[in-house]
C-alpha cells in the first residue's frame, strides 16, 4: 500500500461518520434527484426525519462544503455544490453495489443501503483490507484481522479450508464503492476534515 493510500484513509475516517448520517445521505440525495430545496420547505420535505436530525445534516453539509444557500425569487434555497453532486455520484455506487448484493438485505431500501456501506467502510481496518492486493488468501492475522471479520460479518469475506481469509465475489466488487468515497474524500480533503473544528 502506498503512502498516499494511506494518507487517504486517515482523512477519510473521520469524513465517513458524518458522510453516513441518514439526514445528510437523504439531503444530498433529495436534491441530486429533484433539486434545490427551499428552506421554508425543508420541514416538510423531510417530515419523517426528526427535525433537529434535518438542520445538524444541513449544518454540517455546509462544513463539508456540499451544500450552499443561494436565493431564488427572494427566498432561500439549499443547492448542492460541485463536491455535493459528486458526493451524491459516491452514494450512488455504494447502493448499487448493495442491491446487487443485497446489503445488508435483500428487502432495503436506498436510504438503509447507503448507509450501511458507508458504515461497513468506516469500520477499522475494513479500507485495510479492500485497499490491499487481495487477490490471494491472507491469514488475518494483527490489526487486519478485525478487518477480516467485520467483512466476513458483512458477507464479503469468507475462510478457506486451511483457515486462511479471501474476499468472495461481493468483496471483489465492494472496491467499486470504497473507491468512489477514497476518491471523493481524496480530492475534497481540505472541506472534509473542516468539521473537525467547525460547528457540529
Amino acid at each position: 500500500m502506498t503512502s498516499t493510500d494511506t494518507l487517504t484513509r486517515r482523512k477519510r475516517e473521520p469524513a465517513t461518520t458524518v458522510l453516513s448520517r441518514p439526514a445528510l445521505i437523504r439531503l444530498v440525495s433529495e436534491i441530486d434527484d429533484n433539486g434545490p430545496v427551499q428552506d421554508r420547505r425543508i420541514s416538510g420535505t423531510f417530515a419523517d426525519l426528526p427535525r433537529h436530525q434535518v438542520r445538524q445534516a444541513l449544518t454540517e453539509g455546509q462544513d463539508l462544503g456540499v451544500l450552499r444557500i443561494a436565493k431564488r425569487a427572494g427566498n432561500p434555497h439549499y443547492l448542492l455544490t460541485p463536491a455535493g453532486a459528486e458526493l451524491a455520484d459516491s452514494y450512488d455506487a455504494m447502493a448499487r453495489w448493495a442491491r446487487t448484493h443485497h446489503f445488508p438485505d435483500p428487502r432495503s431500501d436506498f436510504l438503509t443501503r447507503t448507509r450501511a456501506c458507508c458504515a461497513l467502510l468506516s469500520r477499522p481496518h475494513v479500507s485495510d483490507v479492500l485497499l490491499q492486493d487481495t487477490t490471494a488468501p491472507a491469514t488475518g492475522e494483527g490489526p487486519e484481522a478485525v478487518g477480516w471479520a467485520a467483512l466476513a460479518e458483512g458477507g464479503l469475506a469468507e475462510r478457506a479450508d486451511d483457515g486462511r481469509w479471501y474476499l468472495n465475489g461481493a468483496g471483489q466488487q465492494a472496491r467499486e464503492p470504497l473507491a468512489a468515497l477514497a476518491s471523493w474524500v481524496r480530492r475534497h480533503a481540505p472541506l472534509s476534515t473542516r468539521t473537525r473544528g467547525g460547528r457540529r
